[in-house]
């Protein structure tokens, strides 16, 4: 009998946000009938019934925590997405099992009590296993999980288009601090050296728009580039 599992992550996005896609995919091989519980300051609160996804923004704290009273009894294993930021979730949650799987690089400061409630962390990448090693997380609760490679031989490189070459880059991050991880800047410096080269930054919409700005803004004198928002 396969383990009923109950996802739980920050914004939802499955059309374009690569998280929301693995959760999608991770639950229709479980076979999952649970809803998705997303919690961010990034959505209005709403439910999609085909997507079997409860949104909740930021300021709905008590519904939460009633959701997941009510969720987690049904279920045998939580399995929560995104990285020791969200304490947020691991507070709500903690009456079966927890997976946490760490997509994104964790904060300078973690609660200890959080860490503790979860069994098994699954790192993306080994940046952040580093990560989880910093914050006192044990090797022995730690596995490297890894996207597989593309197989070359499948995927070849075509032959270059015809007229100027366009470079396509998405997604945006949050904060300014997700410039670095996500090789921006070294994108921007490319396009600097390169005038016969497009390059197309995609600028996810998150929230209010004055929350993006600062981000935009550290783009630096490439600016004038970032004109595309998905």
């Amino acid at each position: 009998m396969r383990p009923r599992v109950a996802y739980w992550t920050g914004t939802w996005e499955p059309q374009r946000e690569a998280i929301s896609k693995e959760i999608m995919m991770l639950r229709a091989s479980s076979r999952s009938r649970l809803p998705i519980v997303s919690f961010s300051p990034d959505q209005r609160s709403a439910y999609r019934r085909r997507e079997r996804a409860i949104l909740l923004s930021s300021r709905r704290w008590m519904t939460l925590r009633a959701i997941a009273a009510a969720v987690e009894p049904a279920a045998d294993l939580n399995h929560v997405f995104g990285g020791l930021e969200s304490w947020h979730l691991l507070r709500s949650i903690g009456r079966r099992p927890i997976l946490l799987t760490a997509a994104l690089r964790s904060p300078a400061s973690i609660d200890r009590r959080q860490v503790e409630k979860v069994g098994v962390f699954a790192a993306e990448a080994p940046v952040l296993v580093d990560d989880l090693r910093r914050c006192g997380v044990p090797d022995d609760r730690i596995r490297v999980w890894c996207i597989p490679e593309s197989n070359l031989a499948e995927h070849s490189p075509t032959p270059l288009p015809a007229g100027r070459l366009r470079v396509l880059f998405a997604s945006s991050p949050r904060t300014p601090l997700g410039l670095a991880d996500r090789g921006i800047p070294v994108l921007v410096e490319a396009a600097r050296h390169l005038p016969d080269v497009d390059f197309v930054f995609l600028w996810r919409q998150l929230g209010r728009s004055d929350r993006r700005r600062p981000c935009v803004a550290g783009v630096g004198p490439a600016r004038e580039r970032v004109d595309h928002e998905a």
